[in-house]
């Protein structure tokens, strides 16, 4: 039962490897045919590892950073109609 399961993961590691190495040579070759026929702006193969680990905890910092943002926003906007309408008591 554990060597079952440890063939299975070994051949996960492969087909995940395979999967990551088709990748970097798609990317290679998208950006050797994009400098062929490109005239202006050339393209650049990736200059760091390709690191999905990485891509998911960056997008949960962002999306972290991006609802902050709207709060403060949203608490900056009550203020403003707080002022506003206290404003408008007075009258």
């Amino acid at each position: 039962m554990r060597l079952e399961r440890e063939e299975q993961m070994q051949s996960s590691l492969i087909d995940y490897q395979s999967w990551l190495t088709g990748l970097y040579v798609h990317n290679a070759l998208q950006v050797a045919l994009a400098n062929s026929f490109s005239k202006g702006r050339k393209s650049k193969y990736v200059a760091e590892p390709i690191s999905f680990t990485e891509r998911k905890k960056r997008s949960s910092d962002e999306r972290k950073r991006r609802e902050r943002e709207l709060e403060n926003q949203f608490l900056a906007f009550k203020q403003l109609t707080d002022a506003m309408n206290g404003g408008l008591k007075k009258r």
